[in-house]
């Protein structure tokens, strides 16, 4: 859908809405539960602002600047960066998320295969497009790191971190759009490219984005980070059949590596059994 709407709105505008759009319906949400637990002090609220800044607003707009050079299925397959970096951070800002020689040897098969994907993205697109695919890295990080970010707000619901992360990224990115001056002329954008921001910004930005910090509060954040085994799955399969890319075997190799250097980080052998416990204790937490 990023592939969809930025060619005729370009990044900023994509940004701006989908966030807007987002932030609405969870302050919608919010309206409606009468449950929700605000920040109750300074600090906790500059730490939502800096969240939604570093997880949202930044790589929202990294991967709509790059997704008009690179494919959507190329740029799916680099998001399993952040898992492997969210494994990285977790190592140092988190009690339970420390590495061991599994979770190594798998952040090393990941790089390799990352730096193999990054070569055929380049050939792809010419020889100074590196810097596309690398912008896709950058988000992949930003991601990883808003996510353990936001265990650092045990007492905020989901729905209000959901709220406050958009409303500040449709803040922080309100001002680049206007000072652009990159704002498209509503009447020359497409019913399809209005149908994908909406789709946007409804539910990877805000369906999604409630359900990914509602899991980290119930699950925990490595349970979040399995969602890594499936965005290049789906990136391909959407590029594929709606977008009629072309996807190369040496990329669906490096995207097989990537995986199994994901499964081998979350421990290979205690993988379903891992999986199955996190889900019995996210249901005990609904309950």
């Amino acid at each position: 859908m990023i592939k969809i709407a930025v060619l005729e709105v370009g990044p900023i505008f994509l940004v701006v809405c989908r966030c807007t759009i987002g932030a609405a319906l969870m302050l919608a949400i919010i309206s409606v539960i009468r449950s929700a637990q605000w920040p109750d002090n300074r600090r906790d609220w500059i730490w939502l602002v800096l969240t939604g800044i570093i997880s949202t607003a930044v790589p929202f707009m990294l991967i709509a600047f790059a997704e008009q050079k690179i494919t959507s299925s190329m740029t799916g397959m680099l998001m399993t960066v952040s898992p492997m970096v969210a494994i990285l951070m977790g190592h140092f800002m988190t009690d339970d998320e420390k590495i061991n020689r599994g979770k190594m040897i798998g952040i090393l098969i990941g790089f390799v295969a990352t730096v193999w994907l990054l070569r055929a993205g380049v050939d792809g697109i010419g020889g100074a497009g590196i810097i596309y695919p690398l912008l896709v890295i950058i988000a992949s990080i930003c991601y990883a790191t808003g996510g353990l970010m936001a265990k650092k707000l045990p007492r905020i619901t989901s729905e209000v971190i959901a709220a406050v992360v958009l409303v500040s990224s449709s803040a922080f990115m309100l001002p680049i759009l206007l000072m652009s001056g990159t704002t498209p002329e509503f009447s020359g954008i497409s019913t399809e490219a209005w149908l994908a921001l909406l789709w946007l910004g409804l539910m990877p930005s805000g369906v999604a984005f409630y359900l990914r910090y509602l899991l980290i509060k119930r699950a925990g954040y490595g349970f979040v980070s399995y969602v890594g085994y499936l965005i290049p799955v789906f990136a391909i399969l959407i590029g594929n059949t709606w977008l009629d890319e072309v996807i190369m075997p040496e990329t669906v190799m490096a995207m097989s590596i990537i995986i199994l250097g994901l499964f081998l980080t979350r421990g290979a052998g205690d993988f379903p059994w891992t999986l199955t416990s996190r889900l019995t204790a996210f249901r005990k937490g609904l309950n």
